[in-house]
């Protein structure tokens, strides 16, 4: 009677564990990872948070637009997208029209995080996701605000939208984090 209590509760967990991954997986796609997974390596990027911000911005919709007019999965708004791909030689045959083409957004969008994260916040990943969604600028100006940071990170965030959006990218991270088992 106990061991058919014991293998009863293992099932019950097991079969739990699964269907949760199975809901997560579900809630928490990892589309287009051939993309995500080679330019998330080239620029030495965390590929699950690549798949996080993606998440985020755009919920894998490959075609999505926001209101201020940042495009395709990872929200890449169109100066930023020619200076990544021109100024930074990431692609010199790139025109706008390319903007919504999964493999050039993604690879022009993990470019630009690659960069604020390794060079421009030192590895700051806080930082870098600040400046990702709020501007390089805006995030500049907030570290200068000694109430606002704590040894060099933000631990304040004046957007509100900038705010959720570095929780979310971070919560997102966790889950494929679990997911992916990196």
């Amino acid at each position: 009677m106990v061991c058919l209590i014991i293998v009863g509760a293992a099932v019950w967990f097991f079969t739990a564990r699964v269907g949760q991954d199975l809901f997560l997986r579900l809630q928490f796609p990892a589309r287009y990872s051939e993309y995500v997974e080679r330019y998330a390596e080239e620029m030495n990027v965390n590929p699950n948070l690549v798949y996080a911000i993606i998440k985020n911005e755009s919920n894998f919709r490959r075609n999505a637009q926001s209101p201020v007019g940042a495009m395709g999965l990872m929200q890449l708004m169109e100066p930023t997208a020619y200076d990544v791909a021109h100024k930074h030689g990431v692609m010199s045959e790139f025109t706008i029209d390319d903007i919504f083409e999964p493999s050039v957004n993604i690879r022009l969008g993990t470019w630009y995080f690659a960069n604020l994260y390794h060079n421009v916040f030192d590895g700051n990943l806080v930082n870098a996701l600040a400046a990702y969604n709020a501007g390089q600028g805006n995030v500049n100006e907030w570290l200068r605000n000694p109430d606002w940071v704590e040894d060099g990170t933000l631990v304040y965030i004046p957007f509100g939208e900038t705010r959720r959006y570095v929780e979310r990218v971070l919560n997102a991270l966790e889950v494929y984090e679990r997911l992916n088992r990196r």
